[in-house]
């Protein structure tokens, strides 16, 4: 790959990763039966190579290929790989998001300007089944 991925936490931006289901996303719902094209690095994530992944909890890897539930799984485990489990709210459904003036804070360089207000029901494993507002 032409592109070097670096690990900077002093450019870290926070964020969370909402979604009614885990990590993995559309490959969580695709037909068993399909396979990918091929192992190929586009579907990477920083860190962990999915060729070595997949071969790695297959005993014989006979082709380039992957069903979808191989990709799912790289996808969840590549989350707790990398310690990224308190950035994913899975079971979450967004029914709102707006921007919101913030007021500056006493002593800060600078403010934040604006944040976002998210507005949703968690169920399942992120939440208690209620209401959840950020």
């Amino acid at each position: 790959s032409v592109l070097r991925w670096r690990h900077e936490p002093e450019r870290a931006v926070p964020h969370l990763v909402l979604g009614k289901g885990p990590p993995g996303g559309a490959w969580h719902a695709m037909e068993g039966s399909m396979l990918t094209l091929s192992l190929a690095n586009w579907m990477e994530l920083p860190g962990l190579k999915l060729k070595d992944w997949v071969r790695e909890k297959r005993r014989n890897l006979r082709n380039d290929r992957a069903t979808p539930a191989e990709i799912a799984l790289y996808y969840q485990h590549y989350v707790s790989h990398s310690g990224l489990q308190d950035n994913f709210a899975s079971g979450t459904l967004v029914t709102s998001l707006r921007r919101v003036a913030c007021k500056p804070v006493a002593g800060a360089e600078r403010g934040p300007g604006t944040v976002w207000e998210v507005r949703g029901v968690q169920s399942g494993e992120a939440g208690e089944g209620g209401k959840a507002e950020e």
